[in-house]
């Protein structure tokens, strides 16, 4: 005979046992699913990543395709115009999943470009001070001699720390989308905002949209992304102002002393870089001098003391003046990082790491003004790392591999 206490001990036991087992299988199978969505969200990320990859390799300037991965998944792939640079969005499928992608891209290129190019049939180039130009040197007559200016003489050995050939009689040409930029280049037929929202981040894929206005516009907002800002006037970028990726566009631009982001600016009569203005990298500057009607003040792009610009700028000109032609001007401890093509005037006092193409050069010490001269000037071809991408501006620049510049 079995007592009835046991039973019950058993019949609990057994109760006790199947919630186990079934709290093991329970677990077991929940892990199981979130094993696959865990791989499910790696291949997708993994097929995005393969899906920019393609995009930067294969598709050109507003093409769009749509790829198929070796197991399956689907990719839509949009690759636009962003400023000096491009953009590739992706948006990849698997089942219910999908990831959203986009990658800024620039080029790695050929043949590497030189430190100096200074065109011109005179008498060379002059440099005093603590100059040092390290790199490949293109100077007229592949001349260059010491000066003494302002009480200072050429302070080393070596002139050039690198080799000096000859330049031609003018600058390299530029491609022809970069001769003449205009705003409407960037704006036509774009949607456009009712006004600046506070703190926006605009996303790729979307459609690009532009804020405009015949007003001043001064910039406080957290701003990022896939938009233009556009004043006929001027635009002023407070200190406080927080931008990524954004395009910039007026006839004036000013930053704020202090301000740091990353924005690429356009702009045909001035652009201000206070102190310690930080832009970030890739952001670039263009200057277009544009055919005008009446005489006005020389157009010109300042970096003040501790400035930065790590990217690129660009000066061009439809109406060259030799008496006022466009004008560059880097102060000391100022510095531009990248390709700098000035197809007019550059003063340079800071530094320069990557490539100078400059017109004409000229140096105001002492109470006079000296032409073909560098004071206290480093341009270093040397010092630019290897994965850093300038702009493909010249004619001469062959793209060899396209690189992300940054995820977005």
């Amino acid at each position: 005979m079995i007592r009835a206490a046991a039973l019950s001990y058993a019949i609990v036991f057994s109760l006790l046992v199947g919630l186990i087992c079934s709290g093991v299988l329970f677990i077991a199978s929940t892990q199981k699913r979130i094993e696959v969505l865990h791989n499910n969200k790696e291949r997708v990320l993994f097929d995005s990543y393969a899906a920019v990859q393609y995009g930067m390799q294969h598709l050109s300037v507003d093409d769009s395709a749509q790829f198929i991965h070796a197991n399956g998944d689907t990719s839509k792939i949009r690759r636009i115009r962003w400023g000096a640079f491009d953009m590739v969005t992706t948006q990849t499928f698997k089942g219910n999943q999908h990831k959203k992608r986009s990658a800024l891209i620039g080029s790695k290129q050929v043949p590497q470009l030189p430190a100096l190019y200074l065109p011109g049939n005179a008498s060379g180039l002059k440099i005093t001070g603590e100059t040092r130009v390290e790199g490949v040197a293109f100077l007229p007559n592949a001349r260059v001699e010491r000066a003494y200016i302002a009480g200072k003489n050429y302070a080393y050995d070596e002139m050039i720390f690198g080799e000096t050939k000859t330049a031609e009689t003018a600058l390299p040409a530029l491609r022809e989308e970069w001769f003449d930029i205009d705003a409407q280049d960037f704006t036509a037929n774009l949607p456009h905002l009712p006004y600046l929202a506070k703190d926006s981040n605009y996303s790729f894929h979307n459609g690009t949209t532009c804020y405009e206005t015949i007003e001043p516009i001064a910039i406080a907002n957290n701003i990022a992304g896939n938009v233009i800002i556009h004043s006929f006037d001027s635009i002023v970028v407070l200190s406080e102002a927080k931008l990524e990726n954004v395009i910039l566009i007026a006839p004036v631009i000013h930053f704020q002393e202090g301000f740091s982001g990353s924005v690429q600016a356009i702009a045909h009569e001035r652009i201000h870089c206070g102190k310690n203005v930080q832009l970030l990298y890739p952001s670039v500057l263009l200057l277009n001098e544009l055919l005008l009607k009446h005489p006005l003040s020389r157009r010109h792009i300042l970096l003040e003391e501790g400035a930065m610009v790590l990217g690129g700028v660009l000066v061009t000109t439809q109406q060259y003046d030799y008496r006022k032609p466009p004008f560059l001007e880097i102060r000391k401890d100022a510095t531009i990082a990248g390709l700098v093509y000035n197809g007019g005037e550059t003063e340079i006092f800071g530094t320069v790491i990557g490539s100078l193409y400059t017109n004409q050069l000229i140096a105001r010490v002492g109470g006079g003004s000296y032409g073909n001269h560098l004071v206290d000037a480093l341009i270093s071809q040397t010092d630019l790392p290897a994965d850093f991408l300038m702009p493909l501006w010249l004619e001469e620049q062959s793209k060899v591999q396209s690189k992300v510049l940054a995820w977005l």
